[in-house]
């Protein structure tokens, strides 16, 4: 529910309507979404690639940590050292928050949100919708 279609197709039904989603609020997330939007021509319509995208530095950050060059001259990547690296590391800082994987191997950044469609957003001319409280941890 938390997209642009789905407030626009609801129309003044969902004026004051509150939605929970991830609150993405720091600059690098901006600036992926400036990025994102010079790419595609238009805003994700979630938060899935920033996700994405963290999820990825945070793996390929913990491969550069621990690959080796072997014998044979093939890049070794040990799967126990790769876990041990993604436990072991102070946290990233990716566009969701500080990134620090746990024992249970949970490594989001728990940072959500309520957001209320107002006419604005409804009317297709803003997105995201207004952020009226956060909750960080």
């Amino acid at each position: 529910m938390f997209n642009a279609h789905f407030a626009s197709s609801t129309g003044e039904a969902a004026t004051g309507l509150m939605l929970t989603s991830p609150a993405l609020t720091s600059s690098a997330y901006s600036n992926f979404l400036a990025d994102w939007a010079s790419r595609y021509d238009t805003p994700p319509t979630s938060p899935a690639p920033a996700y994405a995208y963290d999820a990825a530095q945070l793996l390929l950050t913990a491969i550069e940590d621990v690959a080796i060059v072997g014998e044979t001259g093939a890049l070794v990547i040990g799967r126990n050292a790769l876990r041990l690296q993604l436990g072991a590391d102070d946290g990233l800082m990716g566009l969701t928050g500080r990134l620090q994987c746990d024992n249970a191997g949970e490594c989001a950044a728990p940072n959500y949100g309520v957001y209320a469609l107002d006419a604005d957003v409804i009317s297709d001319q803003s997105w995201p919708p207004p952020l009226i409280w956060q909750f960080e941890e």
